[in-house]
């Protein structure tokens, strides 16, 4: 990732990342999200996990403090307790499989 100019590699191609600034709902396509709560707090939903592609990892990176970041889960996936980030360069790693989503590593604070 170079923050700088605010783009990521993801696989063989380079995209463009807008960090989310407010409460989002995210889609299948969202496997890298940064987030800027310099505006304040407030929350990132994961999509349904038997949407997305099952093994992929999903991460969602604090990029400033502000406010704490919370990840929830859509009703009917089974999940683990909402995420909150608190501290920029925080972020939390999550992985799918039908009707679940599992956290695979997370730095939270």
């Amino acid at each position: 990732m170079n923050q700088t100019s605010n783009t990521a590699v993801i696989g063989s191609k380079q995209k463009r990342i807008a960090p989310k600034t407010t409460t989002a709902s995210l889609g299948p396509a969202d496997t890298y999200v940064e987030t800027d709560s310099t505006g304040g707090a407030f929350t990132v939903t994961m999509p349904l996990s038997y949407e997305c592609p099952q093994g992929q990892t999903y991460r969602i990176k604090h990029i400033t403090d502000g406010g704490d970041v919370t990840i929830a889960y859509k009703t009917g996936d089974n999940g683990p307790a909402s995420q909150v980030i608190t501290v920029a360069g925080g972020y939390v790693d999550l992985v799918p499989s039908p009707g679940q989503w599992a956290v695979t590593a997370a730095k939270l604070s």
